[in-house]
């Protein structure tokens, strides 16, 4: 689906550095950009001091998109179970809610990242 989207951006004439697929982990981030160069799309992980010079599509964390602005914004794997972000067996319904709401803004953060 995937690689889809992105070819569907560039027939677009969106330019690949300003498209940027966000995830909720690093390791995440490795194993898409892997994946994406077996398909034949030219991508690259980056952070926040790093994005300036992209040449290809952007992966990145969430966290560290916060502040970036991009033409295309792909959210990837927000599937059950893997967000938002499971706190541990025992947690008090203090630190529940602490992290809903915390989980809630960087999904806020990483959705309008698109201009």
């Amino acid at each position: 689906v995937l690689v889809v989207v992105l070819a569907g951006c560039g027939g677009e004439g969106v330019e690949a550095p300003t498209i940027a697929v966000l995830v909720r982990r690093r390791a995440s981030a490795n194993r898409l950009v892997d994946a994406m160069a077996a398909a034949g799309i030219d991508a690259k992980f980056v952070t926040a001091d790093t994005v300036s010079s992209a040449k290809s599509v952007v992966v990145m964390t969430m966290h560290a998109a916060k502040g970036q602005e991009f033409s295309r914004v792909v959210l990837h794997d927000l599937s059950e179970g893997r967000f938002p972000l499971r706190l541990r067996a025992g947690a008090t319904d203090a630190e529940r809610a602490e992290n809903e709401q915390q989980e809630a803004a960087l999904l806020y953060v990483a959705a309008t990242r698109a201009r």
